[in-house]
């Protein structure tokens, strides 16, 4: 894989990551509690070797991402999105 980084000019530096399931968990989202697996990535960026995590949750029967917690460039703070509902096709 590949990012685009700013400051600093950097285009498309590899990294390597993986995927680990760490199985289900009781998430409050909007006042509705849901049990979504729990999924984090682990990686390394080739460009000066740091480490990163990003945390996604995720519907394991649809795979539709209710939360992540993401990691855009090491170093700087992990961005958390959650998802107030689905795409129905009605906008």
């Amino acid at each position: 894989y590949s990012r685009d980084i700013q400051p600093g000019d950097y285009i498309a530096f590899p990294f390597r990551s993986t995927l680990q399931k760490l199985g289900d968990s009781d998430v409050t989202l909007w006042n509705r509690q849901q049990t979504l697996l729990h999924v984090r990535e682990s990686g390394v960026t080739s460009l000066d070797g740091e480490a990163f995590e990003s945390s996604f949750w995720l519907d394991s029967n649809t795979g539709l991402v209710w939360k992540s917690v993401q990691t855009v460039v090491p170093g700087i703070p992990p961005i958390q999105t959650e998802l107030i509902r689905p795409y129905s096709g009605d906008l």
